[in-house]
């Protein structure tokens, strides 16, 4: 998952008998981009039990995982500095949030797989489907 970028133009000055000058286009505040991180979207999987569930990776940090339309797993997620996505489970009153788990997403095939990759190497073959 990518960071958030922010892209602005560069104002460029050119010197004339040493003041600088400004036309008015480089004099226009540059507009923000905002890039989406490439991770958000619905992708469908299944378990090891055969269980097929759908997680659902927003752009406002938060994602959940759905079982038979049921959520049984909520998240807030972040890229770290290393390019990883990395997810922290939302923790019911009372207990301790757990501990991040970080991934790392493969390009999106033309059939909308994706490979997502864990710390511990181990991966799994997923479906992008918006």
């Amino acid at each position: 998952m990518r960071k958030l970028i922010l892209i602005g133009g560069v104002l460029a000055l050119a010197a004339c008998n040493g003041e600088a000058e400004v036309t008015e286009e480089e004099a226009a505040p540059a507009e923000e981009v905002v890039e989406v991180a490439s991770v958000v979207g619905t992708y469908n999987g299944t378990s090891d039990d055969g269980s097929e569930w759908t997680a659902t990776i927003n752009e406002d940090g938060t994602s959940d995982v759905t079982v038979d339309g049921e959520v049984v797993d909520s998240a807030t997620w972040r890229t770290n500095e290393e390019g990883l996505t990395c997810f922290t489970g939302v923790p019911d009153e009372g207990e301790e949030a757990g501990e991040e788990e970080c991934y790392t997403f493969g390009e999106v095939g033309e059939d909308g797989s994706v490979e997502v990759t864990g710390a511990d190497g181990e991966s799994q073959t997923v479906i992008k489907v918006s």
